[in-house]
C-alpha cells in the first residue's frame, strides 16, 4: 500500500491509496476537477491559491 495522507493539526483529514486504478471516466472527471482547482481550493473556509 502506498498511502498519501493530508494532516491538519496532526489529524488525518484525507487519505488516498496511490496504487488504486481508475476507469477512464473517473480519470476524465479527476482531470476536470484538477483544472477547476487551478484557481485555488477552500479548506475550512480559507481559500488557498497558488498565484
Amino acid at each position: 500500500m502506498n498511502m498519501l495522507s493530508v494532516l491538519i493539526n496532526n489529524e488525518i483529514v484525507f487519505e488516498f491509496d496511490r496504487e488504486l486504478t481508475f476507469a477512464d471516466e473517473q480519470l476524465a472527471f479527476l482531470d476536470r476537477m484538477d483544472s477547476d482547482m487551478d484557481n485555488g481550493i477552500k479548506i475550512r473556509g480559507v481559500l488557498l491559491a497558488n498565484h
